[in-house]
């Protein structure tokens, strides 16, 4: 959101009409309660009571920040401007545990403003059975909530149970992707060489993948023209893509007979 205020005031020193910009803050749900149950599975014991509360708690959380962001002095100036506020969009509201209901990520995170991306099995669903509030989500942070265990509360007792998905969100993907790199901790002058050197060979294999292209439109107009079918037009617009994948990902092992294989 604050990326999306610093646009909007370039936008408005460069001369841009602020009412013909529009933009929603992506903010997935279902699969953080897939990541957080995960872990209080292995904690065990009164941690599973937690089990499916931490994404929605999140998502509150989230929009209690929108909220404070929405209503500050600065974004009360780009509003007289004509700007319209950055919309928060649930994505990821399908329920990946079957013993949750199968509208909880939706019925639960109604409010102001918000869009929900739904799939279609929970769009039918909820269109059947489901039971859509006024506002699901801003009596959950109100300190006097009545709900049993309202967003900030849930928060906590998941930072207690150390899985709150604010503090390790990152922590799969880290895993995924292996160790930061330490280029910032190497000399400057030797992170700088190593900069240049990146970006030239970036820039030699843009270029083989450019050149790769061509080949490949050329190849396709050679073949429709021969054979006297196909569509040219179609195998053309598609080049960029398969010389993308050639160049990258699609490698054939000569060691071993068939076809080419993927690695």
């Amino acid at each position: 959101m604050d990326a999306y205020l610093d646009g909007m005031e370039r936008a408005h020193q460069a001369g841009l009409r602020l009412d013909r910009i529009g933009s929603v803050a992506s903010f997935f749900v279902s699969r953080v309660d897939s990541e957080v149950d995960a872990r209080l599975d292995k904690l065990g014991g009164a941690a599973a009571e937690l089990r499916g509360q931490a994404a929605i708690a999140n998502a509150r959380l989230a929009y209690q920040h929108y909220e404070k962001v929405f209503t500050s002095a600065r974004w009360d100036a780009l509003r007289a401007a004509g700007a319209h506020p950055q919309r928060p969009l649930w994505a990821s509201t399908s329920t990946k545990d079957p013993a949750y209901p199968d509208t909880r990520y939706v019925v639960d995170l109604v409010a102001p403003g918000v869009v929900n991306t739904m799939p279609e099995p929970t769009l039918r669903a909820v269109a059947d059975h489901g039971v859509v509030p006024a506002d699901s989500v801003r009596p959950q942070l109100r300190p006097c909530s009545a709900h049993p265990r309202p967003a900030p509360r849930t928060r906590r007792r998941l930072r207690r149970r150390r899985t709150d998905p604010r503090r390790r969100r990152g922590a799969p993907l880290r895993r995924q992707l292996g160790p930061p790199r330490r280029a910032a901790r190497q000399h400057p002058r030797r992170a700088a060489r190593g900069y240049e050197a990146r970006r030239a060979m970036t820039a030699v294999h843009t270029r083989y993948i450019a050149e790769l292209a061509a080949q490949l439109r050329i190849a396709s107009i050679t073949a429709s023209t021969s054979t006297r079918s196909g569509h040219p037009t179609s195998r053309m617009s598609a080049a960029g893509l398969m010389a993308m994948l050639l160049a990258r990902y699609l490698h054939h092992d000569r060691a071993i007979s068939g076809p080419a294989t993927i690695t």
